[in-house]
């Protein structure tokens, strides 16, 4: 079979409640985008990196260090509608979605995604890392995954999944989800078009949609956690591991 073409898109946008401007403060003398930016586009097998912002500041810093981006709607409720609009303008297989608030991505994180997508029958695919320790498995923000033999997803919870009934404190099976998501092109037109699902404003989890709509989500496991960054806490911790 012919190698499917991968084209990346980072969304990004100013308004963040909790850190605001954060996509665009600077880590060792780069902006938080140029680390991803940069990480994503030395990883091999991805063909074109792209940026999907509303913001025009995002966008001149993006054109300033050589990167491409695209102006996009600003009324976009979540990410995936953002890359949806974007990649209407790139001739590409498949759509990976990478977040710019994580700048120590690396291509060891993508490279199995990418591999996994090469399969002809492959829609939609996402990142899964094991859980640490316990107080991770019961934080909301921690979103979990349980999934399948064959590692297709079963669900997604904020909650402490799965429950173990004979030891509440056992998460041995739970892993967490990395917001890093493989979209086969013609899926992503149909997904961004599904109505929204009762699960899915449940847990306020636009992947549930998906998979409550029939779609399968096939997870791939990786070593190691990607620390995004969401609040001061964060980035004082990104900086020193960095």
């Amino acid at each position: 079979m012919q190698r499917r073409t991968i084209t990346a898109i980072i969304p990004a946008r100013l308004a963040s409640t909790r850190l605001p401007n954060k996509v665009l403060i600077e880590i060792k003398g780069k902006p938080m985008i140029q680390h991803v930016y940069e990480s994503v586009e030395q990883t091999q097998g991805i063909d074109h990196v792209l940026v999907a912002t509303d913001s025009q500041e995002i966008l001149d810093v993006v054109i300033s260090f050589g990167g491409y981006g695209v102006m996009t709607a600003s009324d976009h409720t979540c990410g995936t509608d953002r890359i949806a609009e974007a990649a209407q303008v790139v001739d590409t297989d498949l759509i990976l979605n990478v977040q710019a608030d994580e700048p120590m991505l690396k291509p060891k994180h993508l490279i199995p995604l990418i591999s996994a997508a090469q399969d002809e029958a492959f829609q939609i695919g996402t990142v899964i890392t094991p859980i640490d320790n316990l107080q991770e498995f019961r934080d909301q923000n921690v979103v979990k995954v349980v999934t399948r033999i064959d590692g297709s997803c079963l669900y997604f919870s904020r909650g402490d999944i799965p429950y173990q009934r004979a030891n509440a404190r056992d998460f041995s099976l739970a892993k967490r989800h990395i917001g890093i998501y493989c979209f086969d092109r013609e899926t992503l037109t149909e997904l961004v078009s599904l109505p929204h699902s009762p699960l899915e404003e449940y847990e306020k989890l636009e992947q549930l949609r998906w998979l409550q709509h029939g779609y399968p989500i096939q997870s791939v496991e990786i070593e190691g956690d990607i620390l995004s960054v969401d609040t001061e806490e964060d980035l004082i911790a990104v900086r020193k591991l960095m």
